[in-house]
């Protein structure tokens, strides 16, 4: 793997087309089963930006996920405290590099 980590569109076109399609099958026969996610809670974008919601899923707990639905139409609470564009909130993971947290953030990288 090394740096270039673990693609799945470059998995699946090394392993040819029956192979994928297999997995493609086995996906479908159990996405209600071994491939379930439930969610914490689900969240619109706005939400997403509320200051009270980042410091409960910024938190990445186990077992904890949060659903940023964008077809979600709920907005943030009149006076809620939001973040400005290119605002960070706390520190990021020690684990995740510099690079990353822009990504996870959604800011450009410099």
């Amino acid at each position: 793997m090394g740096r270039r980590g673990w693609l799945l569109t470059p998995f699946l076109q090394k392993i040819g087309f029956e192979a994928a399609q297999k997995l493609r099958e086995r996906v479908a026969a159990e996405i209600k089963t071994t491939f379930a996610s439930t969610y914490t809670k689900e969240i619109s974008l706005a939400e997403a930006l509320r200051l009270e919601e980042i410091a409960v899923y910024s938190r990445l707990a186990t077992g904890e996920k949060y659903l940023i639905n964008p077809t979600v139409t709920r907005s943030c609470h009149e006076g809620a405290a939001t973040l400005a564009p290119g605002q960070a909130v706390g520190r990021r993971p020690a684990s995740m590099s510099p690079s990353r947290s822009r990504l996870f953030l959604g800011l450009r990288g410099e």
